[in-house]
């Protein structure tokens, strides 16, 4: 599967850095490289299909969870022009509510968590089920949960 991301736009990339983080092959995340530009000069990137999330799954488990603590903490935090503080209440509430049963996902939300303050404070969570997936072992897979609030508001106001 091939990905073009706008100009701009960097959440693809900050998922190729969480790759770098992590101590171990990732179960969690996209297996995403960037390949290139196009000839429209966008970011190109290429990974595995990971198929739609079912229910009755051990992945589609977490997602509920994942989704349960990501509306929680945008509850809190939907006033404050953070995203970082939206993201680190969905990740404490996600490790909170797991109580061990998903070490390596609390992990990689974790090592999400510590990328993301590299980009800035507008990356916030957005955890829905077209940005998720799974893969051939029946892992869920956080394809694009992170946004840049900024370009979202920028792109609003337009």
């Amino acid at each position: 599967v091939y990905v073009e991301v706008s100009r701009g736009v960097f959440d693809k990339e900050l998922m190729c850095d969480t790759l770098h983080h992590i101590d171990h092959h990732p179960v969690h995340l996209p297996l995403l490289s960037r390949v290139g530009n196009s000839k429209r000069g966008l970011a190109q990137y290429k990974m595995p299909y990971y198929a739609p999330l079912e229910r009755g799954t051990i992945a589609y488990e977490q997602y509920k969870l994942l989704a349960k603590c990501y509306v929680a903490a945008y509850k809190r935090h939907h006033a404050v022009n953070d995203g970082y503080r939206a993201m680190s209440a969905m990740v404490a509430l996600f490790g909170k509510h797991a109580r061990g049963r998903w070490p390596l996902l609390t992990e990689e939300l974790q090592c999400i968590e510590q990328v993301a303050t590299n980009y800035g404070h507008s990356y916030a969570p957005d955890v829905g089920r077209k940005n998720v997936g799974v893969d051939k072992q029946g892992n869920l897979i956080l394809l694009d949960i992170v946004c840049d609030r900024s370009m979202l508001r920028r792109a609003v106001l337009k």
